[in-house]
């Protein structure tokens, strides 16, 4: 969603809104480090949607999104492939961005999906009810 400045020196914001317009947390500015402190790889920038998105939910919501399907806890974007310790200062450019779980136990962490392609993770019934649901949407 699009927030112009009132101010004619500050950029127009952009932030992560639920489908009544409602938003919630930090803005991802689209100008890059010459004009606001956000970065402008395409990586980092998705990170941030993603976790605004996360944020927005949880917030707004009082829910956790997303989750895993199999543990049943949410998960977060991290870069694909990466431990239980990681450290988010290593987050520019270091792979793909993905849905990541934790586990059920110590260990057991695991990419659920890429960061865009979470309905690709669903078990496949509820893949299957998900699609169509899309399909009797655009049929209405």
């Amino acid at each position: 969603m699009l927030c112009p400045s009132a101010e004619d020196d500050w950029p127009d914001q952009i932030h992560v809104a639920l489908s009544d317009g409602r938003w919630q947390g930090n803005a991802v500015h689209p100008q890059g480090p010459e004009t606001s402190d956000e970065p402008d790889d395409a990586f980092t920038v998705l990170g941030m949607v993603a976790d605004a998105a996360q944020e927005s939910v949880t917030e707004l919501l009082w829910t956790v999104w997303p989750l895993c399907p199999y543990h049943r806890i949410g998960v977060h974007p991290r870069p694909a492939g990466t431990a239980a310790d990681w450290d988010r200062s290593g987050w520019a450019g270091s792979g793909p961005l993905v849905w990541w779980c934790r586990g059920a136990h110590g260990g057991d962490c695991h990419d659920l999906s890429a960061v865009g392609d979470l309905a690709a993770a669903l078990p496949g019934k509820q893949r299957r009810e998900l699609r169509r649901r899309k399909l009797r949407d655009r049929r209405s």
